[in-house]
């Protein structure tokens, strides 16, 4: 009996001594299996972060593209509108010019 409890005992401390280091290698991987998730996350997160900044800078470019293009339409028609007034204005003053010179 004392030779088969003493085999027992080294069989049942070599069985626990492998489950020990199974669960610290288990414990290890998921640890890095973690780490991994975590820094994967984080680089996706950054990208993200990145992608929508540079979605911003294209629209705020957009926006003062056509607000610049907005403002050399409006100086443009401005400045056709007082052509065409001046236009008209000479055109008044001959007419007017020309009735004075008739009604003499």
């Amino acid at each position: 009996r004392g030779r088969g409890g003493a085999e027992m005992e080294a069989t049942q401390g070599t069985y626990e001594a492998e489950v020990a280091l199974k669960e610290q290698q288990l414990r290890v991987k998921q640890t890095m299996e973690m780490e991994a998730l975590l820094h994967r996350g984080a680089r996706g997160r950054d990208e993200l972060t990145m992608t929508r900044k540079l979605d911003m800078e294209r629209r705020q470019q957009r926006f003062k593209n056509v607000m610049n293009e907005l403002q050399n339409l409006q100086r443009l028609e401005s400045v056709q509108l007082e052509h065409f007034l001046e236009q008209q204005s000479m055109a008044g003053k001959r007419h007017t010019v020309g009735r004075q010179t008739r009604k003499k």
